[in-house]
């Protein structure tokens, strides 16, 4: 809502390009920490705007963001089963 009020200043039809879906990742791979939701979500904003860059610079397609995006959510869930095992052991 903070980018539609701030930048628009009125809420339009459509607005949202995936954005509730980035903060509920972003929420979810921080754990619900506040902390955690504000870096986590500096470290996609890095992996978004790198990509972009990334594209406009060097010609790479925006998947690339995706796949970095992806991965970073894999390393995430095998964290958990990761050191469960490692503790077991």
């Amino acid at each position: 809502m903070a980018q539609v009020s701030g930048f628009y200043g009125v809420l339009l039809a459509n607005f949202s390009r995936g954005i509730g879906y980035m903060g509920f990742l972003i929420s979810w791979l921080a754990g619900g920490s506040p902390l955690g939701i504000l870096l986590t979500s500096f470290i996609v904003a890095v992996i978004i705007t790198g990509g972009n860059l990334l594209q406009l610079t060097r010609d790479l397609p925006y998947s690339i963001i995706n796949i970095l995006l992806a991965f970073t959510l894999f390393v995430v869930l095998a964290r958990p089963r990761f050191f469960r095992k490692r503790k077991e052991a």
